[in-house]
């Protein structure tokens, strides 16, 4: 990937795609969404390697499990936004938009509502050096099951919108 794609991500490639589709034939403008699809699946597969360390991880280390299951699942929602709206972002603020998911994502109302608790359940095991696994929303078993879903979901919803993982 270039360095001047990488620029481009932040700005929304869809919508420069959508702009430029005026002037630019549709060879060209299939090679700019093959980079999206590209990046899709770079994000993708970043949280499928947060999910597969994740899964490594003894339960003692609980605060790191949870930590790395919340990256698999906020890595897989970045490529599902990226694809569905061109939305890219490195920015912290970007955690907020974890469930921020199409409205026709298979089980939406579970992921935006999980995803949220699983976000915060992170937080508390980076950040609070008091909390017991007893303090967290979602456990280690119920951590595990929503992202494995969602992973699924994510990538039955990419593949039928023709990106191929």
């Amino acid at each position: 990937m270039s360095e001047k794609f990488l620029s481009l991500l932040k700005k929304n490639p869809t919508a420069i795609k959508e702009g430029l589709s005026d002037i630019l034939d549709q060879k060209s403008l299939n090679q700019i969404q093959n980079e999206i699809d590209k990046n899709v699946k770079d994000l993708f597969n970043l949280g499928i390697n947060h999910y597969e360390f994740a899964k490594t991880l003894n339960s003692n280390d609980w605060r790191h499990k949870i930590s790395r299951l919340y990256y698999a699942a906020y890595n897989i929602a970045r490529s599902v936004r990226l694809h569905t709206s061109g939305i890219y972002s490195t920015d912290s603020e970007d955690h907020k938009r974890v469930g921020e998911l199409p409205k026709n994502f298979p089980n939406q109302a579970r992921y935006v509502t999980g995803l949220a608790d699983l976000r915060e359940d992170r937080n508390l095991c980076d950040y609070d050096h008091i909390a017991k696994i007893e303090d967290t929303k979602l456990g280690i078993d119920d951590a595990c099951s929503l992202v494995e879903d969602f992973m699924k979901d994510a990538d039955s919803y990419l593949k039928n919108r023709n990106v191929m993982l």
